[in-house]
């Protein structure tokens, strides 16, 4: 952001320089734009759990072909069996 909006938003220069030791200078969000930090972090945690459960099977390689695979060979030994 340009032209000291967030700066502003945090009470101006001097508060900022008295938050950098507790390390609470640095927001995720402008509460103008698009609300407050506790709904930021919300939203960031949901989207980084989605993210890894929807890549969780193709991070350990498993594909559509490596189950359809696994399946075809599971019949053919089921079918064994039962011959």
């Amino acid at each position: 952001m340009s032209g000291g909006g967030s700066i502003r938003s945090l009470g101006g220069w001097d508060d900022v320089k008295k938050l950098r030791p507790t390390g609470q200078d640095r927001i995720k969000s402008d509460q103008r734009i698009i609300g407050e930090s506790d709904f930021v972090d919300e939203i960031l945690s949901k989207s980084k759990k989605d993210f890894i459960r929807k890549y969780r099977h193709k991070n350990q390689g498993i594909t559509v072909g490596w189950v359809a695979g696994t399946q075809i060979e599971n019949e053919k030994i089921r079918r064994t069996r039962e011959a």
